[in-house]
């Protein structure tokens, strides 16, 4: 079953989704950028109570292509693409955090909503760990199969990783130690859910034998991203 899901994969196809997740999940100055608009959606979202501005900010969000390709990174061993994705992640978690905290410190009375807004079932801890492991297996067949790439906006809703950042980061703002460790552990429940479906997946399909074309890929971006570190200047 398997094979007849991923034998219609091509070498250039391939090639092409390793340059395209390498690009999405790239630590340029817009990738940042899209995460902090995401992160301000998500915590005018949830203070404001408005579930709807929540899922925008979801859709907003490319987090999840770090993950991925943190996965990617794993199953072919490579340093470079490992570490680089670690530090998109961290750097993304480090900026939602940031402009949460200063957004729960403005509205210090409305953060209070978070207490009726977010909510956390101890008791399902392994519902949420399977619905992580789901959305991580449906975003990486969406991320190798192009004919799925539609999907991607309904899965980054399901996968849900800036609200529960945005949510610490309110929580910190007024010092509410359980909705800390509550959301902090949903968004370790979903990194690890997703890392786990992608490395399956990524495995499965053989991508391992593509490390030279994903060290090129990276070696191509790298360049990019510090030209344009140094436009900055």
């Amino acid at each position: 079953m398997l094979k007849a899901l991923f034998n219609n994969i091509t070498s250039s196809d391939k090639n092409q989704i390793i340059k395209d997740l390498i690009e999405n999940s790239s630590p340029r100055r817009d990738f940042f950028i899209m995460t902090g608009l995401s992160a301000l959606m998500a915590t005018f979202g949830i203070i404001l109570n408005n579930t709807p501005i929540l899922i925008g900010a979801m859709l907003v969000a490319p987090l999840l292509y770090s993950i991925l390709s943190l996965g990617l990174g794993l199953v072919i061993l490579d340093k470079k693409l490992i570490f680089r994705s670690l530090i998109t992640i961290s750097k993304s978690f480090a900026i939602c955090i940031a402009l949460s905290v200063g957004v729960g410190l403005i509205f210090k009375e409305k953060a209070q909503n978070i207490n009726n807004f977010f909510l956390f079932d101890k008791g399902m801890f392994m519902g949420y760990f399977i619905v992580a492991i789901i959305s991580g297996l449906a975003g990486s067949l969406a991320t190798i199969k192009p004919n799925m790439n539609e999907a991607m906006p309904g899965i980054a809703i399901s996968v849900a990783l800036v609200p529960p950042i945005s949510a610490l980061g309110i929580a910190l703002s007024i010092l509410d130690p359980i909705i800390i460790k509550q959301s902090f552990d949903i968004f370790i429940i979903n990194v690890i859910g997703i890392l786990i479906a992608s490395i399956f997946v990524f495995a499965t399909s053989s991508f391992a034998h593509r490390k030279k074309t994903i060290k090129k890929a990276v070696k191509k971006d790298d360049k990019i991203v510090a030209k344009e570190a140094v436009d900055t200047e």
